[in-house]
Parts: structure tokens; C-alpha cells; sequence
């Protein structure tokens, strides 16, 4: 009787996310937090040179995490405007609110002369609307890059 060993290889794939230098990860996105401060429109310009756009916040997970990177008492633009319609806030992608962290009594408007347009995320996790001109920090979200490698073990 002939026996014959039988040898199973197993391909394994390895998936790495990758985001750019002084950018943070998290699950399939990449964030940059700003270091300087200047308008919405401004930050979202600064955003859109690295590939990027101001942050659209999606879940409560999401939020949090981003929350934590916040220093005490410091406030961010993210990606939220009702700049076409007054009260209704949309995404920069063009998404309604889906959920929000609005702050108590916001948003108010409450400059109403020159109007609170554009969104900011404080460092206690609320929302709040602002004068678009403002100089805030701001949050730049993109797209990880995923890279696959396939490798198969090596039989001695």
C-alpha cells in the first residue's frame, strides 16, 4: 500500500488600512484635525486640496471618536450647513440629518442677520450653528486606502 502525504496551502490575505501622515484611522476613514483655524468655506477648500471634505459625522460610534480627540474647550467645523434653505441641515454630500447632537436649544440661528449656516462640533460632543466666516479648526474625512497582499505559507 502506497501512502502519500497531502499538503493543504492556505492563501491568506492580509488587508492594511492606510491613511496619510498626520491623519488618524478609523474603521474605513481617515481624519485630519486641524491645527489653525479659518472659515467653513476656507477649511472645506483645505479639505478638498487633500482629496478630502469636511467631516460627515454618521453614527454615534463615529462621533465619539472623534469627540475624544478634542481638547477641552476646543470647537471644529464638520461638514453640516442649511446655507441653501434656512433650518434645513444637510451634509456636504447632499444627505439629509440622519441623526444629530444638536446642543440645547440649537440650532438657533441666533445671528440672524448674518446667519449661522455652517455647523461646528464642540469638544462636549453638542452641535452647535455658527457665522460661516468664523475662524474654527476644523475636521478634514476621506476614503482609506486598502491594500490586499495574498501570501501562501511556506512549506519546508
Amino acid at each position: 500500500t502506497l501512502l502519500t502525504q497531502g499538503i493543504t496551502c492556505v492563501k491568506v490575505e492580509t488587508v492594511c488600512i492606510q491613511c496619510p501622515e498626520n491623519w488618524l484611522s478609523f474603521q474605513s476613514n481617515c481624519y485630519f484635525f486641524s491645527s489653525v483655524k479659518k472659515s467653513w468655506h476656507s477649511a472645506q477648500r483645505s479639505c478638498e486640496n487633500e482629496g478630502a471634505h469636511l467631516v460627515i459625522i454618521n453614527s454615534l460610534v463615529e462621533q465619539n471618536t472623534l469627540v475624544k480627540q478634542l481638547a477641552n474647550e476646543q470647537v471644529v467645523w464638520i461638514g453640516l450647513s442649511d446655507s441653501t434653505t434656512e433650518g434645513s441641515w444637510r451634509w456636504l454630500d447632499g444627505t439629509a440629518l440622519s441623526l444629530s447632537f444638536w446642543g440645547s436649544g440649537e440650532p438657533n440661528n441666533a445671528a440672524a442677520h448674518e446667519g449661522e449656516d455652517c455647523g461646528t462640533l464642540i469638544y462636549n460632543g453638542k452641535w452647535n450653528d455658527v457665522i460661516c466666516s468664523n475662524s474654527e479648526q476644523w475636521i478634514c474625512e476621506k476614503k482609506s486606502i486598502e491594500q490586499t497582499s495574498t501570501s501562501t505559507p511556506s512549506i519546508f
